[in-house]
């Protein structure tokens, strides 16, 4: 595997953001967009995640005393915190295209650290 600062896995809005947002302040970004991947079959539907991993508004993930995970940075459909019982139609993808740009960049600013 080639060298990087940050390695964004997974394609999409939100991948693609991150990617973007970091590479823009200087970070030399790798994606990981095929395999090897440990995938399932499923069926689309029109909602997201609720559930999934927990965020801070920098795209930091959180342990389970939600205190951030030093160098692990998330966002997308993976991503929880902003919807619980409902959610607003329309909103998946730009909150994809947000925080992927958030945790893009905090993850650039953590590798320039």
């Amino acid at each position: 595997m080639e060298s990087c600062d940050i390695l964004v896995a997974g394609e999409g809005i939100a991948g693609c953001t991150a990617a973007i947002a970091a590479s823009a302040l200087g970070a030399n970004v790798l994606m990981i967009e095929k395999s090897p991947y440990c995938a399932y079959k499923v069926t689309g539907g029109f909602t997201f995640t609720f559930g999934g991993l927990w965020t801070n508004a920098k795209g930091q993930v959180l342990d389970s005393s939600r205190k951030p995970i030093p160098a692990l940075y998330a966002a997308g459909e993976i991503t929880t915190g902003i919807f619980y019982a409902n959610y607003a139609g329309g909103s998946s993808l730009p909150r994809c295209a947000v925080y992927g740009r958030i945790a893009g960049e905090s993850a650039a600013e953590y590798v320039r650290q």
